[in-house]
């Protein structure tokens, strides 16, 4: 197996892992901002490797009518440099939207301009070079018309000269470019991992931008070296090291995503992720088993080969489904008991709770495992006071005083009527003239859970959003009327 082989089999995992991590994270929330920019992030980082392998494969094709490089093909490789500003954009809105409060939202798009123009460029250069050229009309005398149409020319002429110079340098000045993004996006990484306060989103932070910072390490070196002392740089060694930083960035999301639950992917789209991976390597293996089956068992049984390899590729079919069952087995039980699973969270829960009867630990214990393993931001309590023979907003680490609220609060009688975890907003036609209204408004409360027992309502407890964004899920709205109830 010759060394272009090996790196076109790598470059195709590396390409499809980071594909299907993106179809992953984009299945599990599309209407999040930051899954959809980092699904597009990783799609983008894919199609390099993908165009890596396709063109080794192109070269190596005795067919090929053209060179692969003068191809449209090779040309819309050139998509995957989308990756840079995406990467710019993430590391604004991750762990906290730096652009929630910017003014001209909309200038962002203006980083995805330089990639486009490349692409443009290189699809459709001799085209525009012609209509260009086309226009350079000379007058033949000089009156009116020469006042016009030779600035006009002239006009022409330096745009053709300025693309034609673009062309030539076209890997020096765009590579520059995707330096200069990098170079920016390491610095709002590096200044961004100080606005992760909370401890599971800050974990998740640090390591995704441990990989980051590696990967754009690796990537900008390469590509300095290759374009000022390309004689220090094989080709082959390019092509490994390029790979490699595609590599750490499969390696750094995949680990993020299933050890500490990155983008706050939810458990059966992670199990699928690995049950897909894992059989998809499966599958590959027996096919390489049963391809070179032959090749084994030839030395070894000469004219009964051929019987052989057929009683091999059955037995290899009646342990495939059994092995993949076990595999199956074994990922669930590993998802299953991570310290983030809803089951687990419940259990411990209880535990705790069963025995305690100090109402300042018990609210504490919720708080803490609301935020903890739920990544909630803030967590507010409205409980019935026996003191004042009135409802109150609780003090708390996040709220540093007490509020007695009236009885009559339209808003009380709203969420009286409440079964189960509700969004506050539904809640709208209980609002008018609601001191408690206007106090959850103030602390941007996002979700509210009923605390009832069966005549009574106990009082409630008011969620403000997840952190860095991540929004609650059907598991999670579960989850919260179990607790609420317990």
């Amino acid at each position: 197996m010759n060394v272009e082989l090996i790196q076109a089999i790598v470059a195709l995992l590396t390409g499809g892992f980071l594909a299907f991590l993106a179809m992953t994270i984009i299945r599990d929330n599309l209407t999040s901002k930051l899954n959809r920019v980092t699904a597009a992030m990783l799609f983008f980082a894919s199609l390099g490797p993908l165009f890596m392998a396709l063109g080794a494969i192109i070269r190596q094709s005795p067919t090929a009518s053209i060179g692969f490089e003068d191809s449209t093909v090779f040309h819309l490789s050139y998509l995957w440099e989308f990756f840079f500003p995406l990467l710019l954009l993430f590391s604004w809105i991750f762990p906290d939207d730096r652009l929630q409060h910017f003014k001209h939202t909309r200038l962002r798009y203006l980083i995805f301009i330089p990639p486009a123009l490349h692409l443009m460029l290189l699809l459709f250069f001799h085209q525009l070079i012609k209509v260009l050229d086309s226009l350079q009309i000379v007058p033949k005398d000089e009156g009116f018309s020469s006042i016009i149409l030779v600035p006009l020319s002239q006009l022409f002429s330096y745009t053709i000269l300025a693309l034609s110079f673009i062309r030539t340098y076209q890997f020096t000045i765009f590579g520059l470019l995707n330096i200069l993004y990098l170079l920016v996006a390491f610095y709002f990484i590096e200044s961004g991992r100080k606005l992760a306060a909370h401890a599971r989103l800050s974990t998740q932070t640090l390591v995704v931008y441990h990989g980051l910072r590696l990967s754009i390490v690796v990537y900008i070196i390469t590509l300095i070296i290759a374009m000022f002392k390309p004689e220090l740089i094989s080709d082959t060694t390019k092509s490994f090291l390029y790979l490699l930083s595609g590599v750490i960035l499969v390696i750094t999301f995949t680990y993020a995503t299933l050890r500490y639950q990155f983008l706050d992917v939810r458990l059966r789209f992670r199990q699928s992720f690995v049950y897909s991976i894992t059989s998809a390597l499966l599958v590959g293996t027996y096919i390489v088993l049963v391809v070179q089956s032959r090749h084994f068992l030839q030395p070894l049984f000469g004219a009964q080969t051929e019987i052989l390899s057929y009683a091999f590729i059955i037995i290899i079919l009646l342990i495939f489904q059994p092995v993949n069952n076990a595999i199956d087995n074994l990922i669930q039980s590993l998802f299953i008991r991570t310290r983030t699973d809803h089951r687990n969270i419940i259990e411990r829960f209880s535990k705790q709770v069963i025995s305690l009867f100090d109402p300042v630990k018990l609210r504490r214990i919720i708080e803490e495992t609301l935020k903890t393993f739920l990544m909630v931001d803030k967590v507010y309590f409205i409980l019935y006071d026996d003191d004042i023979e009135e409802y109150s907003l609780m003090q708390s680490e996040d709220f540093p005083r007490r509020v007695a609220l009236k009885r009559d609060d339209l808003l009380l009688r709203g969420i009286n009527l409440l079964e189960s975890p509700t969004y506050l907003h539904t809640l709208a036609d209980f609002m008018t003239d609601s001191e408690l209204a206007s106090i959850f408004k103030e602390l941007r409360v996002k979700l509210i859970l009923p605390l009832k027992d069966a005549e009574h309502l106990l009082g409630c407890l008011a969620l403000t959003d997840k952190v860095a964004g991540y929004r609650y899920s059907a598991d999670d709205m579960n989850l919260l009327g179990v607790l609420s109830n317990q």
